[in-house]
């Protein structure tokens, strides 16, 4: 009996053994996905943009300003010029010795705050509407001004339309007229635009 006893634990083991390996790939990949889920912000929620000027929060350099130079919204990760600065070991080439260099490290998005344009004090944002019906930033909280805290450059260049010009699939506005003349008996900027052509 005893002998059973063991090797029937023997093999317990060796299945349970099994049934680990063959599942710790996709353990890996489940923990890795749930640490990405976990980590996500909510593109309506994101309110820190390359170029934007903000404060450190917390850790060894809290209370320190910088302007943002990267933001990997995937890992939800900031990185700001000049602060939470790490020493790395460049390898050198035959012409120029290996080195020490300093250099920024990632900061967490929920770690720095924008920085209240009026008085530099960190703040949290909210989505106002202009009367002219733009959408800006406005800072809140306990040490805000209230003031509008603009887009930075770099955000509003990625935001322009670019002209494609005319694809393949476009029609020639010869074409284009002539076709809603026949349907409508009106040529496209009498329908939508308003005016009236002449021909």
């Amino acid at each position: 009996r005893i002998v059973a006893d063991a090797a029937r634990r023997a093999v317990a083991t060796a299945n349970a053994r099994r049934q680990r390996a063959m599942s710790q790939p996709f353990r890996k990949a489940a923990h890795k996905l749930k640490r990405l889920a976990r980590n996500a912000i909510a593109d309506s929620s994101w309110n820190i943009y390359r170029g934007d000027r903000v404060v450190v929060t917390r850790g060894r350099d809290r209370g320190q300003t910088g302007v943002v130079r990267e933001v990997d919204r995937e890992k939800s990760l900031v990185y700001v010029t000049g602060v939470n600065l790490v020493k790395k070991h460049a390898r050198g080439d035959g012409e120029t010795p290996g080195q020490i260099v300093a250099r920024e490290a990632a900061l967490r998005y929920s770690s720095v705050a924008l920085a209240d344009p009026a008085n530099g004090h960190p703040v949290r944002v909210t989505r106002m509407f202009l009367d002219d019906g733009t959408k800006v930033r406005v800072s809140r909280g306990r040490l805000a001004s209230g003031s509008v805290i603009p887009m930075p450059g770099e955000a509003m260049g990625r935001r322009t339309v670019r002209a494609t010009g005319r694809g393949p699939a476009d029609a020639a506005s010869e074409v284009a007229a002539r076709t809603s003349r026949e349907a409508t008996g009106k040529t496209f900027l009498e329908v939508f635009g308003g005016g009236s052509s002449e021909s």
